[in-house]
């Protein structure tokens, strides 16, 4: 390990949440063998296009950090533009529910300019893990109120809304040692994004493309395996599930927990190929059309494992910045500027 800030941060930040009171393991040693026994056509099965749910309400842009957009209409107050956005909520049922009414109701917001009606193109974006609202994955996006398109922010499983009544905070039920019960809803997540690519088109949007952080990285390239759309990009993506939550400083708190309750290291690694996306296939876009941002210091996400992917899929447009997974926000302008750069020249495509 080389040391520097970034990793010091990475190390600090993933043993501060040995901390948490995680979920017991759940699942048994016989539950993740016979899910690796499931034929791959039926742990992935087709979806159909999402039907909305929506109720209006037109939120004000200010710099208050309490915001959900709070980045967005922070940069609007140092600009001095207006920053006003409409901002609709929708839901929809999961086409892969868990049996838990409360995961299982899809919750989304989507955010464009004051007035502006029929764009063409939708960013469908997807947070990281254990977010408590969208606001940090906003400061890698473009800003909303000035962009071309809509942005459109899914919650993933057991986050946010989507907590179960036991859960203690967003994501205990989702990322932990529990090796099946995050591999149901991980391919849960993926079965939601494809749903809701599908239900946009039906909406009317010529173009929809994809955009995750971290663990929602994951998720969005999982989905591209399967889902067709017309661009993608991962910022400091999951690519590699067992190097993220069973060899990184993180994973090891996992790991200890998982081997106690019969999970060998061996087994992990097996089952966890099932939610990385370069055992998974192809991408359903050309891989020109795909864009992965990472941090060459990141000990949570490696670089290694997105310079495999890319390489695997071919063509894919890659930016390696020098920072660690929490450090990249520190680059998050830059990050801005590359993201809406590549959708430019998508749009120009």
């Amino acid at each position: 390990m080389r040391w520097n800030l970034h990793s010091l941060v990475d190390v600090a930040g993933q043993r501060n949440m040995w901390r948490y009171r995680w979920p017991p393991v759940e699942s048994t040693p016989a539950e993740l063998e016979r899910l690796l026994a499931i034929p791959e056509e039926d742990l992935h099965p087709p979806v159909a296009p999402a039907e909305f749910t929506w109720r209006e309400r037109r939120l004000p842009m200010r710099p208050a950090f309490a915001s959900e957009a709070a980045a967005s209409a922070e940069r609007a107050r140092r600009t001095g533009a207006a920053g006003d956005l409409d901002e609709d909520h929708f839901t929809f049922p999961s086409p892969r529910p868990c049996r838990d009414e409360l995961v299982d109701t899809v919750h989304c917001v989507r955010w464009r300019p004051a007035g502006r009606t029929g764009s063409e193109t939708a960013l469908v974006v997807a947070h990281g893990a254990f977010a408590e609202t969208h606001g940090r994955t906003l400061m890698y996006m473009p800003e909303p109120a000035r962009a071309a398109w809509d942005t459109v922010a899914i919650e993933l499983p057991h986050h946010m809304r989507r907590r179960s009544a036991r859960s203690e905070f967003s994501g205990q039920y989702l990322v932990s040692a529990d090796i099946p019960r995050l591999i149901r809803g991980m391919h849960q997540a993926e079965a939601d994004i494809r749903a809701l690519v599908g239900g946009l088109r039906t909406l009317g949007y010529a173009r929809v493309v994809l955009g995750g952080v971290s663990l929602g990285g994951n998720a969005v390239l999982e989905a591209l395996v399967r889902q067709e759309a017309d661009g993608a990009f991962a910022i400091v993506p999951a690519v590699d599930a067992y190097a993220s939550l069973w060899e990184s400083v993180l994973g090891r708190c996992f790991r200890r927990t998982g081997n106690a309750a019969g999970i060998a290291d061996e087994a992990a690694r097996l089952a966890l190929r099932l939610i990385t996306p370069v055992h998974m296939g192809r991408p359903a876009i050309p891989a020109g059309r795909l864009l992965l941002v990472y941090g060459t210091e990141d000990l949570l996400c490696p670089a290694e494992p997105v310079r495999l992917l890319g390489n695997r899929w071919g063509g894919c447009r890659e930016r390696a910045l020098r920072a660690g997974h929490a450090t990249m926000i520190l680059m998050r302008g830059k990050v801005r500027r590359i993201v809406a750069g590549w959708m430019g020249a998508l749009a120009r495509a």
